[in-house]
Parts: C-alpha cells; structure tokens; sequence
C-alpha cells in the first residue's frame, strides 16, 4: 500500500507553530483522514454529481426526530435513550451514508491508497472500549438502523484525534465587554473540504434523556462535539494542538476520543467549573486547547493527556487558536490569527456583528468552511456553512430557546 508523502492538497503556512498547515502525513494518519471522509463526506454515489446546489439532506420524520432546513440550513433533532438517538439518527441519515460507503475505494485512491484500508479501519474496534458507554450504544444503535459499517463509524470518530490540521479560532465575550450585556462566544471551524466535505455541515440537536440538552454543529456520523452549546447555556469549542512543554504524547490511544469528553461536559454540566472538574477526571486521547464560555465567564482548557491548565480571559476577551499559551504548556506563542482576534481589545464594547468580524479576519480561506456565533443567554445560534470562507458568508439566525427547552 502506497501512500503520497504529502497531502494531496496544496501545502500553506500556519502562523500557530510555524509551519506548513497541511503537514505529510503517516499511513495511519492518512487512513484516519479517509475515514472521516467516508462518514463525514457523504458524497453522493454519481462522481459528477456533487453539486454545490444540491444538498444531500433530504427532509424526514421519525418517531418525534425530524431532519428539516431551517433558514437553508440542515437540521436533526433526536431524543430520548441512547439506543433511541442512535436509532432516530441512523433513520434519518442513512440514504447519504450507504451512499458514501459505497465511494470507499474512490475515496481512498485520492488519498493515495491503492486499495481502502481496511485492515487499519478495522482496528477502530479495539478503541470502543474507551468510549462513554451511552455514546458507544448510540453508535450501535446508529449503525444497525442506517445499515453501515460500524468499525468504519467507530474509526471517523477518532480520526480527527490523529489528524494534523491545526487550524480554527474562537473568541468568547464576557458580559461586562458585550454591547447586549450577555456573552457572546464566536467560533471558525478550519479543516479540508476534500472538495465536497463543507457541503455536509449539519445542525444537531440532541436531547438525552435525564441529561443537559444541546445543539452540536458537526457533520453526520459523529458523535462526540467539536463545537457546542447546551441548555445551561454552556458553550464550548475544541481547536487542535500539536506541541506541548509538557513533553506529552500528542495521541494517548488508551484514552477517549476528546470530542466524546466534551459531549459528556455539554450533557452533565451547567457552567465551566463544572466542565473543568470532569474534564480533570477523564482519560483524554488527545492534545486540544478547549474554548469554554458560560453565562458569566470565559476561559481556555489547555489539554494534553497528562495535563490540564486553565487559562482565563484578558479585559473580558477570551481569544483562541492552536497553541498553548500558559507557562506550564507554551513552546510557541506566534499566531497572526491570534493577533486578528486580540484586536478586539481595541473596542469597548462587542456585539454579534464585531465578533463575526473578528472572525472573519482570522479565516484560514478554503478552510473554513463552518463559522457560528452562539449568545448562550438568550439560546441563540448565528450560523455559516459557507462557502468557503464561511466566515465571509451572512450568519443565519437560529432561535434555539425552544428546541433546547421544549417544555417552556
């Protein structure tokens, strides 16, 4: 099996360690990265039909789940057990991912390969072990009603623990620096489209029984969180990391994929504290700094799997991107991005269109390719999935209140 030396797509500078953005990639790496296409991707089974019109959501109902556009944007809602989220979740979205299983082979000689890894994409089963036990019986329950694979499912569920992209930036507000006097928490998601995959971003609302509700913005298939909000009002956003002082591991494979730790803090906790204190408690897989903002406060979890450290906001600003900045973690501080959002400290007062702003001169270009803004007072979520730069793109307004507490 053959494997490029370089990602295929063109190599760029990342100001956040220094070098190239898109780095080569090991086999494992590479395979990783295929998966999460093969789940994520959901490129229809025509190789020319990928239209940049055509969504590849199609509108549904099951049981009290749904799938609708809301503003032009797709989103899911499920609810109740764990077995129930998985089941609604496979229903709902299983044409586009037995369509994407289908492109396995396509997939994976553009990365390279000469045949699908499946022998690597078969070990992701020897990782369940370590993951939460409700979200590893949604997996299951996902998998038989969609009728996928589930060691292929199991294995895009870690693959962004040992990707080497690192990219992203956020921005949290604290009421005091906020012109509507209630935190305001921005954030970009940067990663590679693979040409098609910025047109799979999906809007995720999940409701499990006895726990916090939440919305995940994310694509189909994943069940952890990369970017979040709860109906506490919790906002949280995970941002890669690859170098610590700590002399860490980047990946601990006996750990648990993060982005599931930081569904468990959306789904059990009202504030950061909170999140912190489980957090400290949890076996991680991988490096990240956290994004955290709550009703009252913000602050950066920066995370290694030996090592936990807080960093709290500056003058009422809370800016992140991809490196560590607390003296126990730091090795290089140098991010222009950083920079772009540090320029906020030069306004009094920031609002929505501030925040988006900021955001938007922090872009990564074709990288970007989701950009929300979540006001965890009033439960409001201003949303792009692009295109690309979808910072540059005009934030939807989504009224989450309801769907977060149906009950009111």
């Amino acid at each position: 099996m053959s494997v490029r030396t370089m990602h295929p797509l063109a190599p760029r500078r990342c100001a956040a360690v220094g070098r190239t953005g898109l780095l080569p990639f090991r086999c494992l790496r590479c395979a990783l990265l295929l998966a999460v296409t093969l789940v994520a991707g959901l490129c229809i089974a025509n190789s020319s039909a990928c239209a940049a019109d055509k969504s590849p959501y199609t509108p549904g109902k099951c049981g009290t789940a749904e799938l609708k556009f809301v503003d032009g944007l797709p989103m899911v809602t499920a609810i109740g057990t764990p077995d129930e989220i998985g089941q609604q979740l496979g229903t709902l979205l299983k044409a586009p991912l037995t369509s994407l299983l289908g492109k396995k082979e396509e997939i994976a000689h553009g990365f390279g390969f000469r045949s699908a890894p499946d022998l690597l994409v078969k070990t992701s089963r020897l990782l369940t072990p370590s993951f939460p036990e409700s979200q590893r019986r949604e997996m299951q329950s996902l998998v038989q009603a969609a009728g996928v694979d589930f060691d292929t499912l199991a294995f895009a569920n870690v693959v962004y623990e040992v990707s080497h992209f690192p990219a992203c930036s956020s921005l949290a507000v604290e009421p005091q620096r906020s012109a509507t006097g209630q935190p305001i928490f921005g954030r970009n998601l940067d990663f590679p489209t693979f040409g098609f995959l910025d047109k799979y971003s999906l809007i995720e609302v999940i409701r499990p029984q006895g726990k916090h509700a939440f919305v995940s913005i994310s694509f189909p298939g994943v069940v952890g969180v990369f970017s979040g909000m709860n109906d506490a009002g919790l906002c949280l956003a995970q941002l890669e990391v690859n170098y610590s002082a700590d002399h860490a591991p980047r990946v601990n494979l006996s750990g648990t994929p993060v982005a599931m730790c930081f569904r468990r803090l959306l789904e059990e906790c009202s504030t950061i504290d909170e999140a912190e204190k489980l957090l400290r408690g949890q076996n991680r897989m991988m490096m990240c700094n956290l994004a955290l903002c709550d009703r009252t406060q913000s602050a950066v979890l920066e995370i290694t799997p030996k090592t936990v450290a807080r960093r709290d906001d500056d003058h009422g600003l809370c800016p992140c991107t991809n490196h560590f900045r607390t003296p126990e973690l730091a090795v290089d501080t140098q991010c222009r991005r950083y920079d772009q959002l540090q320029h906020g400290q030069e306004l009094d007062k920031l609002g929505v269109s501030d925040v988006a702003r900021l955001l938007n001169s922090a872009n990564q270009e074709q990288f970007t390719i989701q950009t929300m803004i979540f006001e965890p007072a009033s439960f409001l979520a201003h949303v792009s999935f692009g295109p690309a730069p979808s910072s540059a793109q005009p934030l939807k307004t989504i009224d989450l209140a309801a769907l977060l507490h149906p009950e009111n």
